[in-house]
């Protein structure tokens, strides 16, 4: 129970020691009403340990990402590709460890188990939900942004197997950032109006119990039908099967392309012994791409096909929609053992940095 005359810092505090021991006491009795105990156990499960151990991993392989970045150079039109994945990728991952969300959604008494938002005063509760919105809106920034870099990468990567000659003039270091930011500016509208689609209340229960909480906005918009349509039919197929279509079939493009001229090459040569052309870079994008295209492309299959025909029950829905989240969560996290691995120059800065760094420790 959070006491209303404390100050805010020492509120937060509250929280945060309020939420370890929610952490640490995963199952209680506080079960939210509609939801079975061994569902709401593997909720907890997913939200409180799951998926913030997806979420600091990521977040800590994304900033080693940006450190070899920026030892490589960011003058190279693929390397400001990846650096715009990468800060998507962040901001996606803001979500599994918001301590804002994950309070709101778990740390509750009997009584406010069915409301998302904070037992606290009703200024600190405002602090904490406009706060909760801007994190939101990063997410849901990076999230999006994240569905339509794969397509940036692809692209630059068929005019590099297709017009090699060309390549350098057709894509430069400015195009590749104008094309970076024009993704970033066309989903920042539609994060902040999703992130801010609820209306925030606070009221006091019949129990004396006060809370303040967001619902759906859905009463305060006149035309919110119109919002539902176009979030489910345009910005949802944008950000799912128009982006994983694009992907796979420039893959495939890709893989083709980069066989028959491997197989002309071998003609032309045969009598001589020749140095096999490096791929490293187009090897690295064309997984990440298609790491990018399976995951989201598996998500959008369970959405479209499991939810709505075959699963009836609507508690294990939600540990399905967790599942999905946190599929999505490991795609965000998973892109620097790509650079690693397929890379020798990402995977040499790597080995260079902590080289320096144990030899500055010793």
């Amino acid at each position: 129970m959070i006491i209303e005359n404390l100050t805010i810092t020492e509120n937060i505090t509250e929280i945060w020691t309020a939420f370890l021991n929610m952490t640490i006491n995963t199952v209680t009795d506080k079960t939210k009403p509609g939801v079975s105990r061994n569902d709401d156990y593997r909720l907890r499960i997913i939200f409180l340990y799951v998926q913030p151990i997806v979420g600091i991993l990521g977040m800590v392989a994304n900033m080693l990402t940006f450190a070899m970045l920026i030892k490589s150079g960011l003058k190279k039109p693929s390397n400001i590709i990846i650096f715009g994945l990468t800060l998507a990728d962040c901001f996606l991952l803001i979500t599994p460890i918001n301590i804002f969300d994950l309070t709101a959604r778990f740390l509750h008494s009997k009584e406010t188990a069915n409301y998302f938002g904070w037992e606290c005063s009703e200024k600190l509760a405002i602090f904490l939900s406009v706060v909760n919105r801007v994190l939101t809106t990063l997410h849901y920034w990076g999230g999006f942004a994240g569905t339509g870099l794969p397509v940036v990468i692809t692209l630059e990567r068929i005019f590099a197997v297709f017009f090699p000659m060309k390549f350098a003039t057709i894509v430069t270091s400015r195009r590749a950032i104008l094309a970076v930011v024009s993704v970033w500016l066309f989903w920042g509208p539609w994060a902040c109006f999703s992130a801010f689609l609820r209306d925030f209340r606070y009221t006091v229960l019949p129990s004396g119990q006060s809370i303040g909480y967001e619902k759906s906005a859905e009463l305060l918009i006149s035309n919110f039908l119109v919002v539902q349509t176009l979030n489910r039919y345009v910005f949802n197929f944008l950000s799912s099967i128009v982006p994983v279509s694009i992907v796979t079939f420039g893959c495939v493009m890709i893989g083709f392309k980069v066989k028959h001229s491997l197989l002309q090459r071998q003609r032309m040569f045969s009598a001589k012994k020749t140095k096999r052309p490096s791929l490293k870079t187009t090897r690295t994008l064309v997984a990440i791409a298609l790491i990018f295209a399976t995951v989201h492309g598996t998500y959008f299959t369970m959405t479209c096909a499991m939810v709505d025909q075959f699963i009836n029950d609507t508690t294990f829905s939600l540990v399905l929609d967790a599942i999905k989240l946190t599929l999505i969560y490991v795609c965000g996290s998973c892109n620097f053992f790509v650079y690693v691995l397929l890379n020798s120059k990402f995977r040499n800065i790597l080995i260079g940095m902590f080289q320096k760094t144990h030899s500055e420790l010793a």
